[in-house]
Formats: structure tokens, sequence, C-alpha cells
């Protein structure tokens, strides 16, 4: 017996959200289209981003990345970065750590630990 109905779709989009991030120091920046990748098992945002936010790096702690067949290691860890949330009256804020990419068009990538966190 042949199964003929699956077929290999290729994405052609990608899930995002907009937010706003905020640092410790209290500077908003709204995020029109965050990435939400749930087979990401952390969190990333750009150098970009981390400078328009006033954020600190901790560049002692440089994990890699797996990225596909790849991995890249990071520029360092930003601590207790806030991810806001909302849809009208309701809206969720999460503090999260992010690894910082070396980019400085401002993205960020919401993994699996911040999507558990949100519930």
């Amino acid at each position: 017996m042949e199964i003929n109905f699956i077929h290999k779709i290729i994405p052609n989009d990608v899930a995002t959200i907009c937010c706003k991030i905020s640092s410790l120091l209290e500077k908003i920046v709204q995020v029109p289209s965050a990435m939400i990748d749930s087979g990401a098992n952390c969190s990333v945002i750009s150098k970009g981003l981390i400078k328009l936010l006033g954020a600190e790096v901790d560049k002692n702690k440089k994990p890699s990345i797996k990225w596909c067949n790849n991995s890249l290691e990071s520029s360092g860890i930003s601590y207790n970065i806030l991810v806001t949330v909302s849809q009208r009256e309701n809206s969720c804020t999460i503090s999260k750590d992010f690894l910082v990419i070396d980019d400085d068009k401002p993205w960020i990538l919401l993994g699996t630990p911040w999507l558990d966190q949100a519930g």
C-alpha cells in the first residue's frame, strides 16, 4: 500500500506577534513583529534592539546557538528583558534572559522558554 496523500509543504510565513520590549532602565521599544519559534530552546535578541533599549550585555557568558546545521556563538546574554504582549484590555509581561546576536537590525525571537512562561 502506498501512502500518497502526505505532501511536504515549505512554509512561506513565520509566526509573529506585536509586542513592547523594555529593559530595567524602563526604556520601551514597540516591536511590530516579534518572531515566535516553538522549536527554539532559547530566546534571542539582536544587538541592534539591545542598543535601542540601552540594555546591558554580559559578555563573559557567550553560549553557542545551534541554527539548523550550523552553530553560532552569541555576543553574550542580556538579563531581565521585559516582553509585553497585549490585546485590548488584556496584557501579559514576561521577564526573560535573552542570548544576544551580533546584528545591527532590531529583531527578537521568542523561543520555547518564553512560550512556556506565557502559558
